[in-house]
């Protein structure tokens, strides 16, 4: 990972915080927030990203590496053209996906986990308890 991606990252994740406290703040004046599951939440979400920055490995690297040698075609991103229709067939492929984990129920287990929160900020502890049940 190269010192320009890092910085991205970096960007991304003090972006994410200010939203995420941002919304805290807003909520908590409406109604009573709770301020631990934030606190887990950033931790978790931060410390992830660090710990990637600082050690960037992963279980999915070897099947990644392996279907890039074995890929069928590669698809330059040249023109506007290639941009948008890769864009409009990633977009019909989740369409299909989240239909598929409405109906499947293995895929369900997870959707229902992740539409349930309220607020941003409590969905990814969210989606950690749903792995473990």
């Amino acid at each position: 990972m190269n010192a320009f991606n890092k910085l991205l990252i970096v960007i991304a994740l003090a972006t994410v915080v200010l939203a995420s406290l941002i919304e805290a703040v807003i909520l908590a004046c409406k109604e009573r927030y709770d301020w631990k599951a934030l606190g887990v939440s950033l931790f978790d979400m931060v410390a992830r990203h660090v710990i990637l920055i600082v050690l960037p490995l992963s279980i999915a690297t070897p099947v990644l590496r392996f279907a890039a040698a074995h890929r069928l075609t590669s698809i330059a991103l040249d023109s506007w053209m290639a941009i948008a229709l890769l864009f409009i067939g990633q977009e019909f492929c989740y369409y299909w996906y989240h239909r598929a984990s409405h109906r499947m129920r293995w895929f369900w287990r997870i959707t229902r986990c992740i539409t349930r929160p309220t607020s941003l900020t409590s969905q990814p502890l969210t989606v950690q308890a749903c792995w473990t049940t």
